[in-house]
């Protein structure tokens, strides 16, 4: 049988012509598995990426002094160990709450 095969959290297995996987390219390649076609592998391959360290906080002395200034990417300056940003997810995410809070 073709098609894209979803197994639900009800246990109810889905047929779909096709699937889209959002998630790393180097995870995408574990959930395919030896499935994987050879164009599969080699454009998943190609993505590079690094791991971040990444804190959730809510300090908005960590922004941009001036408010209008403020981005949904924010360059802080860097160190030995990379680059220091801050992601407001406030506008990446549509987070409402909690940018009633940071304020």
């Amino acid at each position: 049988m073709q098609g894209c095969h979803v197994l639900t959290i009800d246990h109810l297995d889905e047929i779909y012509d096709n699937c889209v996987i959002c998630i790393h390219a180097p995870d995408a390649i574990k959930i395919l598995g030896t499935q994987a076609t050879y164009d599969e592998i080699r454009i998943l391959s190609a993505f590079q990426f690094v791991n971040s360290d990444i804190y959730l906080h809510h300090d908005k002395t960590l922004m941009p002094q001036n408010p209008s200034a403020w981005s949904a990417l924010n360059f802080l300056g860097t160190t030995q160990n990379g680059v220091c940003v801050t992601y407001w997810l406030n506008v990446l995410q549509a987070c409402r709450i909690l940018y009633a809070k940071l304020l």
